[in-house]
C-alpha cells in the first residue's frame, strides 16, 4: 500500500513556502496530492483551474498529483486514502 499523504489549500498563488513543504512531503510519503480548493469567499485572484496549472508548471513529478478539492477536506482524504494532511507537516 502506497503512503499518500494530501496537501489542501487555496494556493493563489502557489508560493515558495508551498513548493518548500510539498518537497519535504515528498522525501517522507510515496505520493503527494495537491488539493486546489474552490473558495469563492476568499476572492482569489486566479480561477481555479489557473492555480492548478501554476501548481504543475512550478513542479513536476511523478509521485506527485494535483487536482480541484471537490468538497470537504476530510471527504478528500478518505477518497484518496491519504494517511496524512500535509498542512499538519508545517511545524517539523
Amino acid at each position: 500500500m502506497k503512503m499518500r499523504a494530501i496537501y489542501p489549500g487555496t494556493f493563489d498563488p502557489v508560493t515558495y513556502g508551498h513548493i518548500d513543504l510539498i518537497k519535504r512531503a515528498r522525501k517522507i510519503f510515496d505520493e503527494v496530492i495537491v488539493a486546489v480548493a474552490h473558495n469563492p469567499g476568499k476572492g482569489p485572484l486566479f480561477t481555479v483551474e489557473e492555480r492548478v496549472a501554476l501548481r504543475n508548471s512550478s513542479m513536476r513529478c511523478a509521485t506527485l498529483k494535483s487536482g480541484v478539492l471537490p468538497g470537504l477536506c476530510a471527504t478528500a482524504t478518505m477518497t484518496s486514502s491519504a494517511i496524512l494532511r500535509a498542512r499538519l507537516m508545517r511545524s517539523m
